[in-house]
């Protein structure tokens, strides 16, 4: 029954030794790599995200991964993401390719049905995102749109004259193939 407390001193020290240095490791690391390192704009962005906080954890928490080993890993994953972006930047084709394109939810009050189908949300959770966003009425809002990130961007409509850039939906998806 000991073991759910701790097996043993060692593994605790082992823990709090890996978390400090590993901390400092991803300080110097997200330095590095740039303010870019933190955000979540595309999918890959989150998936290098979700990467991060696993090798984080495990090498933390593992005995069998050495903290070189780790740190290695972390400064790889930022390398890519770093490369990755600077190639989405230079080249279409790569952003095409590990990005998913924004699709749009709602036009000028009407709900697109089928892209909610395609994407896989609810009216339900749709709705519960319009009314966090203080929307009482559909025709409140010029556009809904799901973000590459997995976030839903609402563009609200002050008053039924109120011009929009259509500039702001350039690469948004109005309809998507089933």
């Amino acid at each position: 029954m000991e073991t759910l407390v701790f097996e043993n001193i060692q593994s605790i020290v082992w823990v709090f030794i890996s978390t400090v240095t590993f901390y400092f490791f991803t300080i110097v690391a997200s330095k590095i790599a740039g303010i870019r390192s933190f955000t979540t704009y595309s999918s890959f962005d989150f998936l290098v995200t979700l990467a991060m906080g696993a090798l984080l954890a495990s090498t933390i928490t593992s005995d069998k991964i050495s903290l070189a080993e780790g740190a290695v890993a972390l400064f790889t994953l930022y390398a890519l993401q770093t490369v990755i972006a600077f190639m989405r930047q230079k080249w279409n084709v790569v952003g095409d390719i590990v990005d998913h394109n924004p699709i749009l939810l709602i036009d000028q009050g009407k709900i697109i049905d089928e892209n909610l189908k395609h994407v896989r949300i609810t009216r339900y959770e749709l709705n519960a995102k319009l009314r966090g966003e203080g929307i009482t009425d559909y025709n409140q809002v010029w556009a809904a749109v799901l973000e590459a990130s997995g976030t839903i961007s609402v563009m609200k409509r002050n008053n039924p004259d109120q011009k929009f850039d259509d500039a702001l939906l350039k690469g948004v998806r109005y309809k998507v193939k089933s």
